[in-house]
């Protein structure tokens, strides 16, 4: 993938943690997902211009793909995404992961540069459907039509992360299948667990459960816990 501006993407993150201090916060931190990492609630996430204009959208186009389900379709992005959920209706969870991941991965890779002249711009579900997008939109489709298999928002998170050495900035979907929270990457033929997934450092995840955002659980000789990338 191409790299982008790291300082562009954790601008908005900067910011609600800014104003997140000086209104003390939210929740404490809590098991992360991924076991070298603490999770901390952080609902002022859910006010980033991009999740809000992807949530207002989530039940306007499930309506779309639950008509299209009935043979009453709307657009070719509600068929194409109406024909993927089929194919998970009636399967166990697992097959549903599985099945989702690998059809939404069909979809053309295109940079945000290159189609619409700017960088980080979410696309909803149904428009991703019509022409791909990059990752943070393969993410959100995943994201959507698990939503639709029944899923809950709160073993759901549209993340995004970094590289080690924080030059490249990625976005996945993680999923928690029981108990496990899995990757679901764009550029992965298969979901895979996320204590095995290598070489990145969480920076947050929302849903419609809420914000999150992550930070080294390293302890240094105090006992107090070592600020990572995420925490600075």
């Amino acid at each position: 993938m191409r790299v982008r501006s790291v300082a562009a993407l954790l601008r908005p993150l900067a910011a609600f943690i800014f104003l997140a201090t000086l209104s003390g916060g939210s929740a404490g931190a809590q098991t992360s997902p991924q076991a070298a990492f603490s999770e901390r609630r952080f609902d002022e996430l859910m006010s980033l211009p991009q999740w809000q204009e992807i949530a207002r959208a989530l039940p306007r186009e499930a309506a779309q793909v639950r008509s299209c389900l009935k043979g009453h379709c709307s657009s070719a992005g509600a068929i194409r995404m109406a024909a993927y959920l089929s194919r998970g209706l009636r399967s166990d969870r697992g097959a549903q992961l599985r099945s989702i991941h690998q059809l939404v991965n069909r979809q053309p890779y295109r940079e945000d540069l290159d189609q619409f002249g700017e960088e980080d711009r979410w696309q909803t579900p149904l428009a991703f459907a019509m022409r791909g997008g990059d990752c943070e939109d393969f993410a959100i489709a995943k994201y959507f039509l698990l939503r639709l298999l029944g899923m809950p928002a709160a073993d759901l998170r549209v993340t995004v992360l970094t590289g080690r050495d924080r030059s490249e900035i990625h976005a996945v979907l993680l999923a928690r299948l029981n108990g496990e929270w899995l990757v679901l990457d764009n550029r992965l033929e298969e979901p895979r667990p996320l204590r095995g997934y290598e070489g990145w450092i969480l920076q947050y995840g929302v849903s419609e459960a809420g914000g999150f955002r992550y930070g080294s659980t390293q302890q240094g000789p105090s006992g107090r816990i070592l600020k990572s990338p995420a925490n600075r």
